[in-house]
C-alpha cells in the first residue's frame, strides 16, 4: 500500500512538473504575440506619418515654379520641410525627390552639387514601371555616399499633365527599426521585419549578415520543432513582424527546478507516509495558486484588450493630426509667399495714387474749378497712406512668418528714438484732447535696430491715444532690469476685458469691447510690434483693467538680439496673416 501511495506521489509531482513546463511555454507564447502586435501597430503609425509626409512634400513641389526648382526660396522651403520632418520621425534619416530621369532634385540638405542619378534604386523602377502604384517599400540597399543600409519608402510624383514627374522617397533606417524591435521583445528572443517578398527588411542580432536576404533561409525566423513563434501583419502595409525563441530559453526557469522536484520525489522512500500528507497539503496550495494565476491572466488579457483598443485608437488619431498639421503648415508657407508677393504689387499703384492726389490737392498744374475736388485729393492721399501703411505691415508680418526679416542691430540712444516717436503721435495726441509724456531715467546706449524699435513704439503710443478718450494721458518710461531694457505705455483709456487680452497681439485681432469708431484698423499693428520685439530676444505683454487703462510692456536685450536661426516659422493656434 505505500509502495502503491508512492508511486501515486510521484506520479502527481510528474504531473505537476508537465504542467509547470506547459504554463511557461503558453505564456511565453502569449508574450511573443502580444510583442508582435504592439510593434507591428508601432510600425503602422510611423509608416502613416512617413505617407502624409510625402504628400505635404508632394503638394509643396508642385507649387514650385519650373525655373525654381534648381534653387532659389521655393527649394529651400522644400528643403526646410524635409529636414524638419526627419528630425520628428525617428526611423527616417532624411527625404528625397528625383527628377523624371531619376536625377537627384532635392533632399533635407538642399538640392546636389552634382547630379546623383538614383535611376537603379528599386523604388524609382516601380513606380517608373508602374506609375499608378501609391507607396512602395523598396528593399534593403547600400548608400553609395554613406555605406550604411537604407530602405526607400516612396510615392510617385505627376506633372500637370498627369506624366511621371519623378519620385518622393523617405529614407528609413533599418537599424533604428531593429533597435524598436530589441526594446520590445524578451533578450533570449529574435525579432525581425519582412516584406511581403519574405525578405529580411531588420532584425535583431547580426543584421548586417542577414539583411535583405529571404526569411525562409534564416533558422532562427523560421518555424520548427523546439521553436516558439509569432507573426503579426503591419495592419495596411505589406510588413510582416516575427518574434522567435527558442522553447528551451523560455523553460529555462523549469530546469532550474528540476533539481528540486527530483528531491521531493526521493524523499517520501525515506519519510514514508508523512512525505505522502505534506504533498497533498502541497497540492492543494500549488492549486489554489494556479487558480489564482489564472484569474490574473484572465483580468491581464483583458486590460490588455482594452489598452489595445485605446491605443489603436490614438494612433488613428496621431496621423489625422500630423496629416492636419502638415497641410496646415503648406498652407502657410504658400499663404506668406503670396501675401509678400502681393504686397509689393500694390505698393507701386499707391504711391502713384498718392503722389498724384498730392498734386491735385496742390494745384501745382492749374486750378481745378471746385473746391471740393481739393477735398476729395486731400481725402485720396489720405486713405492711400493708411491703405499704404497696411501693406507695409502685411509684408513686414509676412517677412518674419517667412522666416526673410533681416534686423540691422546697431548701438541706439532710446533718448532720442523716444523723443522722435513722441514727436510724431504730439500732433495727433493734441487734436483728441490726450496729454502724451515721457518719463525716462538717464540710460546707457541700447543696440538694437532703431527703425523696428521706432515703429514698435510708434504702433504702442498709436493705439494708447486711438482708446483713449479726451482729457485722458499716455505715458511713456523705461528702466533697466538686470541685462534687458523694460520699457512701457501706460494710458488710463478704456481698457481691455480680461478674456480679449489672449486674442490680442495675433493678426487683424481686437479687443470686442472697443467702440468701432475708435477701433477702426486692421488689428496688424501689436501683432508686427509683438513679432519685431521676439525677434530681438525679447517678449511683449498686456496689463489692463476694464475702465481704468492699459499697460502694453516690452523686453530688450542690452547687447542686441540673438543670431538669427535658420528654419521654419513658428505657427500657432489661430495664427497666420
Amino acid at each position: 500500500m505505500a509502495a502503491l501511495g508512492l508511486a501515486f506521489y510521484n506520479g502527481l509531482i510528474a504531473f505537476q512538473v508537465w504542467r509547470d513546463r506547459e504554463a511557461l511555454l503558453r505564456a511565453a507564447a502569449l508574450e511573443a504575440d502580444r510583442a508582435t502586435h504592439l510593434l507591428g501597430e508601432q510600425f503602422a503609425s510611423a509608416l502613416a506619418f512617413i505617407s502624409a509626409s510625402l504628400e505635404t512634400l508632394d503638394l509643396l513641389l508642385g507649387r514650385l515654379p519650373e525655373a525654381s526648382r534648381d534653387g532659389g526660396t521655393g527649394i529651400e522651403t522644400v528643403r526646410a520641410v524635409m529636414e524638419a520632418k526627419a528630425h520628428r520621425l525617428g526611423l527616417a534619416r532624411g527625404f528625397l525627390a528625383t527628377r523624371p530621369d531619376g536625377r537627384l532634385l532635392v533632399d533635407e540638405l538642399g538640392p546636389p552639387a552634382q547630379a546623383l542619378d538614383l535611376s537603379d534604386r528599386d523604388y524609382f523602377r516601380a513606380h517608373l514601371q508602374s506609375p499608378g502604384k501609391r507607396l512602395y517599400i523598396g528593399e534593403p540597399v547600400l548608400g553609395r555616399t554613406s555605406g550604411q543600409w537604407f530602405i526607400g519608402v516612396s510615392t510617385p510624383r505627376s506633372d500637370p499633365e498627369n506624366r511621371f514627374a519623378g519620385v518622393l522617397a523617405a529614407i528609413v533606417d533599418p537599424v533604428r527599426m531593429a533597435r524598436v524591435l530589441a526594446e520590445a521583445i524578451p533578450d533570449d528572443a529574435v525579432g525581425a521585419v519582412v516584406d511581403d517578398r519574405g525578405l529580411v527588411l531588420a532584425r535583431t542580432g547580426g543584421l548586417e549578415d542577414r539583411i535583405g536576404r529571404p526569411a525562409g533561409r534564416d533558422p532562427e525566423l523560421s518555424p520548427a520543432p523546439g521553436r516558439l513563434r509569432a507573426a503579426f501583419a503591419v495592419p495596411e502595409f505589406p510588413l510582416t513582424v516575427i518574434v522567435s525563441m527558442e522553447a528551451a530559453d523560455a523553460l529555462r526557469p523549469w530546469h532550474d527546478k528540476l533539481p528540486y522536484f527530483g528531491l521531493v520525489m526521493v524523499l517520501p522512500s525515506v519519510a514514508g507516509l508523512a512525505a505522502l500528507a505534506l504533498i497533498r497539503r502541497n497540492q492543494r496550495a500549488l492549486d489554489a495558486s494556479r487558480q489564482a494565476l489564472e484569474r490574473h491572466v484572465a483580468e491581464l488579457q483583458a486590460t490588455r484588450a482594452r489598452l489595445e483598443e485605446q491605443a489603436t485608437m490614438m494612433q488613428a488619431l496621431a496621423g489625422q493630426n500630423a496629416l492636419a498639421r502638415s497641410r496646415a503648415e503648406a498652407a502657410n508657407m504658400a499663404k506668406s509667399v503670396f501675401l509678400a508677393n502681393m504686397s509689393h504689387e500694390l505698393r507701386t499703384p499707391l504711391n502713384a495714387i498718392i503722389g498724384f492726389g498730392e498734386i491735385i490737392a496742390r494745384q501745382e498744374l492749374g486750378p481745378l474749378g471746385h473746391l471740393e475736388y481739393v477735398s476729395f485729393a486731400a481725402d485720396i492721399q489720405t486713405a492711400g497712406r493708411h491703405l499704404l501703411d497696411m501693406i507695409n505691415d502685411i509684408l513686414d508680418i509676412s517677412k518674419i512668418e517667412a522666416n526673410k526679416y533681416v534686423l540691422n542691430p546697431e548701438t541706439i540712444s532710446l533718448h532720442a528714438v523716444v523723443d522722435a516717436c513722441v514727436r510724431i503721435v504730439r500732433g495727433r495726441a493734441r487734436d483728441a484732447g490726450i496729454e502724451v509724456t515721457s518719463t525716462l531715467p538717464p540710460l546707457d546706449p541700447l543696440v538694437a535696430d532703431e527703425r523696428a524699435i521706432r515703429q514698435v513704439l510708434i504702433n504702442l503710443l498709436a493705439n494708447a491715444i486711438k482708446f483713449t478718450g479726451p482729457g485722458g494721458r499716455v505715458t511713456l518710461g523705461a528702466e533697466v532690469e538686470d541685462d534687458r531694457m523694460r520699457i512701457s505705455v501706460t494710458d488710463t483709456g478704456v481698457g481691455i476685458r480680461a478674456e480679449d487680452i489672449p486674442k490680442l497681439g495675433r493678426p487683424f485681432e481686437q479687443a470686442g469691447n472697443q467702440p468701432r469708431d475708435k477701433a477702426s484698423g486692421t488689428g496688424l499693428g501689436l501683432a508686427l510690434s509683438r513679432r519685431l520685439v521676439e525677434l530681438h530676444g525679447g517678449r511683449l505683454q498686456i496689463e489692463s483693467e476694464l475702465g481704468r487703462g492699459t499697460t502694453v510692456w516690452f523686453t530688450l536685450p542690452l547687447n542686441g538680439p540673438p543670431p538669427a536661426l535658420p528654419g521654419l516659422p513658428h505657427i500657432e493656434a489661430g495664427e497666420g496673416i
